[in-house]
């Protein structure tokens, strides 16, 4: 069984790309530099300092742009424990899934606050706001929840060099 409880630490907008969630001046493949550059295109003076288990809400096509995997790095080392919008950028939803990051498809994710305290359960494909009695259905196959509950594709593969 896969649960998530956490905070909505930001609720963004529609169209949110990859160089808003981490600049490509920050890409690196040192885990510890790329996730500096976490969320430092966004402009507004009050985003939040991410905090463990924070979740990240958003309208439709959340993570387009570019292809680049250490976008997703830069979430997962910030602590974000979960990512839900209603629709994703293709190569992001992959990217999210690939390396264990919940990415969930909510069709009224504008519902969705700042602040809110999320509990999201797999096993009923259902996200509830604790501190304000809605819930959401999402879709996720079971195939991609085995996915994510074994820690992304990615971890996985056993690279020799």
């Amino acid at each position: 069984m896969i649960e998530i409880r956490g905070k909505v630490a930001y609720v963004f907008g529609d169209n949110i790309n990859t160089d808003i969630i981490q600049p490509p001046r920050y890409f690196s493949l040192d885990r510890e530099k790329n996730k500096i550059g976490c969320f430092k295109g966004v402009t507004d003076p009050d985003f939040p300092k991410i905090e463990k288990n924070d979740i990240i809400a958003a309208g439709k096509n959340f993570g387009c742009g570019s292809s680049r995997e250490t976008v997703v790095y830069s979430l997962i080392d910030t602590g974000i424990s979960a990512v839900i919008a209603e629709s994703f950028g293709r190569i992001f939803f992959r990217n999210c899934i690939n390396n264990g990051l919940p990415a969930l498809t909510i069709s009224n994710a504008s519902d969705i606050t700042t602040g809110d305290k999320l509990y999201i359960n797999f096993d009923k494909n259902k996200i509830e706001i604790n501190n304000r009695n809605k819930a959401f259905d999402f879709l996720l196959n079971e195939k991609l929840k085995s996915i994510i509950k074994n820690g992304g594709l990615l971890s996985k593969l056993n690279y020799e060099l």
